[in-house]
């Protein structure tokens, strides 16, 4: 009898940690993907090969998919000579529990990672 009252309970905390777990996980990852980011940026690449360095880290999480807009970097390639910013911001959308995206918003959990490092390539000649 008391099982029948504590089962739909523990399993809505269950699932609610797992669907925690992945956000947190997603977390991790696009910190990690801006970091790598970064690195490619100071280095000389271009933007295109850092957002697509980028779309390939984060390709590893299933639910996490990038559009190239929603990777920011500044300054543009061509004016890199001090600090360089990539920003990554995901609207996540795990969804484990459906019944939970109706008590609460759909994208609500708006993932963000910002990576900056400084660019100490000489800039060529005065």
């Amino acid at each position: 009898m008391e099982i029948s009252l504590l089962l739909p309970v523990m399993l809505l905390l269950v699932i609610s940690f797992m669907q925690l777990a992945m956000i947190f996980s997603g977390q991790i990852v696009i910190t990690g993907a801006a970091k790598e980011g970064v690195r490619k940026a100071v280095v000389g690449k271009a933007d295109t090969e850092v957002k697509e360095r980028v779309i390939a880290i984060t390709s590893l999480l299933p639910f996490i998919n990038l559009d190239p807009d929603q990777i920011k970097i500044e300054p543009a390639a061509a004016g890199r000579y001090e600090n360089v910013d990539v920003t990554v911001e995901f609207p996540a959308t795990v969804s484990i529990l459906p019944l939970l995206e109706r008590v609460f918003n759909k994208n609500m959990y708006t993932l963000t990672a910002r990576a900056k490092m400084r660019c100490e390539q000489y800039p060529g000649p005065v």
